[in-house]
């Protein structure tokens, strides 16, 4: 196991005693805990979908199919006058 605290790493800590290095390093370490927890709750939470959004969900893609077919085609005919 390597010594965490003998040698100073950047040039910010050069300027730290061993026990304000310690202290920042378990600051950081914190933050960064609870920065992983919290992008993992916005990820669980964006992909729970309420039953609300479903429905609506459904229903538009019913509507969008209801279009579809309710929508005039245009007729051999017609696109042949179109063509000329």
């Amino acid at each position: 196991m390597t010594q965490w605290f003998s040698e100073p790493s950047s040039v910010a800590e050069q300027a730290l005693t061993v026990e304000e290095a310690k202290e920042r390093r378990e600051r950081l370490a914190k933050m960064r805990s609870l920065l992983f927890a919290h992008e993992q709750k916005a990820k669980r939470l964006k992909a729970i979908k309420s039953k609300g959004f479903h429905r609506h969900a459904k229903k538009a893609a019913k509507m969008k199919v209801q279009r579809f077919h309710t929508t005039p085609q245009p007729t051999p005919d017609f696109t042949l006058c179109l063509a000329r």
